[in-house]
């Protein structure tokens, strides 16, 4: 009850009265309860990694906010907590990742760990005015002397820098111009940045190539154009001193090797044929085995008793070959076949690859 009561001058008085409920409630100033249960502090990450947290508040969680280095990456609104982190975004060395959570009342609280980003397949460098060369695991941009007006962290980093909408767009687009991916694709940082002299680029092919014509006729690089959102061939060269696809650009993109022809890759072992078959007037045959890298592959020829008269172990790498209008990883053996007489052979094939091995049979002919 709130009652007033007034007086006069004489001393009389008179009282008014009111009744009111009071609901009071108390108001929330306990924030929430947070921590960060993966990746671990100082934990060194690469590629993709999953950030999770917990938290909880007895009157609710309303999100959790997740940032790098203070700055905002993902809100999520519901447990459990988490957020893919790309972390060929960000330069290799320590960032922080915080969580912050709020409850229904916005109270706050955060909690952090500090990470070690470690990814081959990025390298970031500061070039000035005076030019440099950044290399990259696959791919490698050298700068000229006053191309940069300024000093620039340039970086060279694996395509999948990208989100994976992104990648699929360049990916169906190759498909359209039908153009066939020979190597990974690669991101010269920062995006878009466009100089008055060209940068020159340099694209690992990886493996030795064999075409009957150029090298250039069938690879080349191209640079993604995201205004046309179509892949731009540029004028390359190959440098077998390197094994390296080489050109010149004028901005900083995406770039991939690709090819003109189709690649033909097998899981196990696909074709295996001997060339020319027969082999007429001291040409020279040639072995041919259709598989990925393995650890060995040996080669054996035998006359028609079965007895060995040559026999060859070939490792390393299969190189990528034009055969039959086709691109294909395969190993590749010239035999010097000058002692041998005109008659039928027999060659036997062994492919060992982690432990297990793989055999293919079968014969040719020599014509003096």
């Amino acid at each position: 009850v709130i009652a007033a009561k007034a007086y006069d001058a004489a001393g009389n008085s008179a009282q008014a009265s009111v009744t009111v409920t009071v609901g009071n409630s108390l108001v929330d100033v306990t924030p929430p309860a947070v921590a960060i249960t993966s990746p671990a502090n100082g934990a060194q990450v690469s590629g993709k990694v999953d950030i999770q947290a917990s938290a909880s508040d007895v009157n609710g969680v309303s999100r959790v906010e997740f940032y790098v280095d203070n700055v905002i990456r993902n809100t999520d609104p519901s447990a459990p907590y988490s957020y893919s982190l790309n972390t060929l975004k960000f330069t290799n060395g320590t960032h922080v990742i915080s969580a912050r959570a709020y409850d229904t009342g916005n109270n706050m609280a955060a909690a952090s760990v500090s990470i070690n980003i470690q990814n081959y397949n990025r390298t970031d460098k500061e070039v000035t005015s005076i030019g440099s060369v950044v290399t990259g695991e696959y791919a490698s941009v050298t700068i000229l002397p006053a191309v940069l007006p300024e000093t620039v962290v340039v970086s060279v980093v694996d395509e999948h820098i990208d989100d994976d909408a992104l990648l699929a767009e360049r990916d169906a687009k190759a498909r359209t111009q039908q153009l066939t991916p020979a190597a990974a694709g690669v991101r010269v940082l920062p995006e878009g940045y466009v100089v008055a002299s060209p940068i020159k680029l340099k694209l690992s092919v990886k493996r030795g190539i064999t075409v009957s014509a150029s090298i250039e006729s069938v690879l080349g690089i191209y640079a993604w154009d995201a205004v046309a959102k179509v892949w731009t061939p540029l004028a390359s060269t190959y440098d077998p001193a390197d094994d390296t696809m080489n050109a010149d650009a004028y901005d900083f993109s995406v770039y991939r090797l690709f090819s003109t022809l189709a690649i033909v890759r097998v899981a196990d072992v696909g074709k295996v044929y001997v060339f020319p078959n027969p082999a007429k007037n001291g040409a020279k045959p040639v072995f041919h085995i259709e598989t990925e890298t393995a650890d060995k592959v040996e080669i054996k020829m035998l006359d028609f008793t079965g007895r060995v008269i040559h026999k060859k172990t070939l490792t390393g790498g299969p190189v990528l070959v034009n055969r039959n209008g086709q691109l294909v990883y395969a190993y590749e053996y010239e035999w010097d076949a000058k002692n041998a007489a005109s008659g039928a052979y027999f060659y036997a094939l062994t492919i060992s690859r982690n432990g297990g091995e793989t055999k293919r049979k079968g014969k040719f002919a020599i014509i003096r």
